[in-house]
């Protein structure tokens, strides 16, 4: 791992008193899960302060206190302490550092939407030749990407990490820690555009990620997204674009349901290459982040039969398209994150999905600022367009997505919480029914989700 002289060079900290330099085990945040030998970096949130949990990492076997300030027991004469100006960054800096001496490809994904579901694709394509490292999760921030590095070891070939942003500058700070040799931008949509203010801002931000990219690096970029295609200006990296367009370098064509699978022909361009691509999930945008893992593996030559029996047994991190079947009906939980973009792109797949019949069950789209009315009832117009057949949304600004499509006559149904939604819903529902779940992370649908699946099993055991 590191040694304790290098985490004092790494951070510009210095120990309080004399010690044996002693490698240590790993690097750890938080004081229940810390093990033995390792160091705990005392973070301080809005809501926490990590110097008051010190004791505790010590007793669970932290060697080494990272700390601004001491804590109030000073540990024994065995534990380390180490004085830093900003626990934040000396623990980015730590990460930065540990990540340095690994020469090894490191893989970036951002873009509004779909960063995790393409993270999990491009590992599973790599994944069957060669040992790969991800991020959990959406592990995805200030915290969570030095996180994911930290578990680097020299088994490692690979490291894929994601990078979200709420603000310019984070992205950048990001890329710097991470170093990434290849970065992918999904898209720019209307994510956080309450917080940014424009698309165009959205597009700046994400955009960082492409200019940290070094001259030797590789682009990969989404061709269909106006703002994801400008970026290959921003860079002198290598480029590579993806798509449904004919000027793309690796396109799909013919894209087909085959039961819950999605089948599409691919055309790749740089390897002059046509192949059918098999893929364990549904709907047009994944195959968007699909090409995006084709064009990762075509970057690093990635053996073809490999690459395509990888992505054929591919599984999404949680609440991510997860199919389950109760009380004869099918239920799909899509419900970790809702954008305009990725909302729309559900309900086309709902439509494509087999079932008696189509259901949507809705909830907030949040952090859209002025236009949260506006993209609200263009998910209503999608519904409508797809010929779902029934509409229930649940929340504050959902409402207006219910309203729109029962002004076209879809059956349409509001409520403000999870109990009465999921009361109305066992009614409403029949066996055949394929039934979405979607909302924003903090619409919480999955939970509605469970409770309906409660009442359900219930009233199936009268």
């Amino acid at each position: 791992m590191m040694k304790v002289s290098e985490i004092c060079q790494y951070t510009g900290g210095s120990a309080i008193q004399p010690y044996d330099d002693f490698e240590v085990a790993g690097v750890s945040t938080d004081s229940r899960t810390i093990k033995p030998g390792e160091v705990f970096i005392a973070l301080d949130g809005e809501s926490f302060d990590g110097h008051s949990f010190c004791q505790s990492a010590v007793n669970n076997g932290a060697k080494v206190l990272v700390v601004t300030r001491l804590p109030q027991l000073l540990p024994g004469d065995d534990v380390v302490i180490i004085m830093v100006k900003n626990t934040l960054k000396a623990y980015q800096d730590i990460a930065a550092c540990y990540r340095s001496k690994f020469d090894l490809p490191v893989i970036a994904v951002t873009g509004s939407t779909g960063k995790t579901s393409t993270k999990d694709i491009i590992a599973a394509a790599l994944a069957t030749g060669k040992n790969v490292l991800k991020s959990q999760g959406n592990y995805n921030n200030e915290i969570g990407l030095p996180l994911t590095l930290l578990q680097l070891t020299h088994k490692h070939e690979l490291v894929i990490v994601e990078m979200a942003m709420r603000g310019p500058g984070q992205i950048r700070e990001l890329a710097q820690i991470a170093r990434p040799d290849i970065a992918v931008v999904t898209n720019v949509g209307q994510t956080h555009i309450e917080l940014l203010g424009s698309q165009e801002n959205i597009a700046a931000a994400k955009q960082e990620l492409v200019e940290e990219l070094p001259v030797g690096g590789t682009a990969i970029l989404n061709f269909d997204n106006e703002y994801v295609r400008a970026m290959a200006d921003a860079t002198k990296a290598k480029k590579i674009f993806y798509g449904f367009d004919p000027k793309a370098d690796i396109r799909a064509e013919n894209i087909r349901r085959e039961k819950l699978c999605t089948v599409f022909h691919c055309v790749n361009k740089i390897t002059d290459e046509e192949y059918d691509v098999s893929l364990p999930l549904l709907g047009e945008h994944n195959v968007y982040n699909t090409l995006a893992a084709i064009a990762v593996c075509t970057a690093l030559k990635i053996d073809r039969e490999k690459m395509l029996s990888g992505i054929s047994t591919v599984v999404l991190s949680g609440m991510r398209q997860e199919i389950s079947e109760t009380c004869g009906m099918l239920f799909v939980n899509d419900a970790y994150n809702a954008s305009p973009t990725s909302m729309q792109a559900a309900i086309r797949t709902l439509h494509s999905m087999p079932g008696k019949r189509k259901v949507a069950v809705l909830g907030d789209m949040l952090e859209l600022g002025e236009i949260a009315e506006a993209a609200h009832r263009q998910v209503g117009m999608e519904i409508v367009k797809q010929r779902i057949d029934l509409v229930v949304t649940v929340g504050n600004k959902s409402h207006f997505i219910s309203s729109t499509a029962s002004e076209y006559g879809v059956r349409s149904w509001h409520f403000q919480n999870h109990a009465s939604a999921a009361q109305a819903l066992s009614t409403l529902l029949n066996i055949g029914d394929t039934v979405l779940f979607k909302g924003s992370r903090g619409m919480h649908m999955e939970e509605l989700l469970a409770v309906l699946k409660e009442k359900l099993a219930g009233k199936n055991n009268d």
